[in-house]
Protein backbone atom coordinates (compact mmCIF):
# COMPACT_ATOMS: atom_id res chain seq x y z
CA UNK A 1 0.00 0.00 0.00
CA UNK A 2 2.66 2.20 0.84
CA UNK A 3 4.64 2.32 -2.41
CA UNK A 4 1.52 2.94 -4.57
CA UNK A 5 1.15 5.81 -2.79
CA UNK A 6 5.00 6.72 -3.05
CA UNK A 7 4.26 5.93 -7.04
CA UNK A 8 1.24 7.91 -6.93
CA UNK A 9 2.69 11.17 -5.18
CA UNK A 10 5.74 10.68 -7.26
CA UNK A 11 3.74 10.48 -10.45
CA UNK A 12 2.01 14.08 -9.60
CA UNK A 13 3.39 17.29 -11.14
CA UNK A 14 4.95 19.47 -8.36
CA UNK A 15 3.78 22.48 -9.40
CA UNK A 16 0.96 24.03 -10.46
CA UNK A 17 0.44 27.02 -12.99
CA UNK A 18 -2.39 29.53 -12.80
CA UNK A 19 -2.55 32.67 -13.64
CA UNK A 20 -3.70 36.50 -13.14
CA UNK A 21 -4.87 39.37 -15.09
CA UNK A 22 -3.70 42.88 -13.80
CA UNK A 23 -3.30 46.45 -15.14
CA UNK A 24 -3.13 49.37 -12.30
CA UNK A 25 -1.29 46.45 -9.95
CA UNK A 26 0.94 45.10 -11.70
CA UNK A 27 4.09 47.38 -9.99
CA UNK A 28 2.63 45.94 -6.72
CA UNK A 29 2.43 42.63 -7.46
CA UNK A 30 6.05 42.22 -9.50
CA UNK A 31 7.36 43.82 -5.92
CA UNK A 32 5.15 41.77 -3.21
CA UNK A 33 3.84 38.88 -5.00
CA UNK A 34 -0.42 38.47 -5.13
CA UNK A 35 -2.00 39.61 -1.59
CA UNK A 36 -5.78 39.48 -1.17
CA UNK A 37 -7.59 42.49 -1.20
CA UNK A 38 -10.68 43.94 1.00
CA UNK A 39 -12.35 40.57 0.61
CA UNK A 40 -9.61 38.45 2.53
CA UNK A 41 -8.20 34.95 2.01
CA UNK A 42 -12.00 33.04 3.34
CA UNK A 43 -14.11 34.05 0.88
CA UNK A 44 -14.00 31.14 -1.48
CA UNK A 45 -16.50 32.87 -3.81
CA UNK A 46 -13.65 35.47 -5.37
CA UNK A 47 -11.72 33.79 -7.54
CA UNK A 48 -8.72 35.48 -8.79
CA UNK A 49 -6.01 32.87 -10.56
CA UNK A 50 -7.18 30.48 -13.41
CA UNK A 51 -5.29 27.75 -14.76
CA UNK A 52 -6.16 29.46 -18.02
CA UNK A 53 -4.43 32.30 -19.65
CA UNK A 54 -7.42 33.79 -21.52
CA UNK A 55 -9.31 33.67 -18.15
CA UNK A 56 -7.32 36.17 -16.56
CA UNK A 57 -6.56 38.18 -20.08
CA UNK A 58 -10.46 38.69 -20.22
CA UNK A 59 -10.19 39.74 -16.20
CA UNK A 60 -7.42 41.89 -16.31
CA UNK A 61 -7.38 45.79 -17.00
CA UNK A 62 -5.71 47.65 -18.82
CA UNK A 63 -3.04 50.17 -17.79
CA UNK A 64 -1.65 52.19 -21.04
CA UNK A 65 -3.58 50.05 -23.12
CA UNK A 66 -1.42 46.85 -22.18
CA UNK A 67 -2.75 44.18 -19.94
CA UNK A 68 -0.36 42.35 -17.61
CA UNK A 69 -0.95 38.69 -17.12
CA UNK A 70 1.02 36.91 -14.30
CA UNK A 71 1.94 33.40 -14.29
CA UNK A 72 2.82 31.83 -11.53
CA UNK A 73 4.04 28.07 -10.97
CA UNK A 74 2.92 27.45 -6.98
CA UNK A 75 4.60 24.49 -5.01
CA UNK A 76 1.60 21.71 -4.44
CA UNK A 77 1.42 18.81 -2.08
CA UNK A 78 -2.12 17.64 -2.87
CA UNK A 79 -2.11 16.89 0.74
CA UNK A 80 -6.39 17.88 0.44
CA UNK A 81 -6.73 19.48 -2.85
CA UNK A 82 -5.51 20.62 -6.04
CA UNK A 83 -3.69 23.85 -5.00
CA UNK A 84 -3.82 23.23 -1.46
CA UNK A 85 -2.52 25.68 0.77
CA UNK A 86 -2.44 28.05 -1.48
CA UNK A 87 -5.99 27.66 -2.71
CA UNK A 88 -9.32 26.99 -1.85
CA UNK A 89 -10.90 24.21 -3.55
CA UNK A 90 -11.09 24.76 -7.19
CA UNK A 91 -13.94 25.80 -9.64
CA UNK A 92 -13.92 23.67 -12.50
CA UNK A 93 -15.60 25.94 -15.32
CA UNK A 94 -16.31 22.89 -17.32
CA UNK A 95 -13.86 23.55 -20.19
CA UNK A 96 -10.87 21.93 -18.56
CA UNK A 97 -9.79 25.69 -16.92
CA UNK A 98 -10.15 25.84 -13.12
CA UNK A 99 -10.45 29.10 -10.92
CA UNK A 100 -8.82 29.31 -7.37
CA UNK A 101 -9.28 31.87 -4.80
CA UNK A 102 -6.23 32.15 -2.82
CA UNK A 103 -5.78 31.04 0.84
CA UNK A 104 -2.70 33.13 1.22
CA UNK A 105 -0.55 35.32 -0.81
CA UNK A 106 1.52 34.23 -3.97
CA UNK A 107 5.42 35.17 -2.98
CA UNK A 108 6.69 37.38 -6.10
CA UNK A 109 9.12 34.50 -5.81
CA UNK A 110 6.37 32.33 -7.38
CA UNK A 111 6.13 34.60 -10.31
CA UNK A 112 7.28 32.71 -13.27
CA UNK A 113 6.41 35.02 -16.34
CA UNK A 114 4.76 38.49 -16.93
CA UNK A 115 3.10 38.79 -19.90
CA UNK A 116 2.81 42.41 -21.81
CA UNK A 117 -0.85 42.20 -23.69
CA UNK A 118 -1.73 45.30 -25.91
Amino acid sequence: MMLIRQLLESARPQTLTVFHGSGPHADGIRQNGLVAGPMGYHSPGWYVVATDFDSALLHATTRDGVATIFEFEVPITNARWEGDPYFWPPADMGDGQKWFAMQRPLPAEFIRKVHQVE
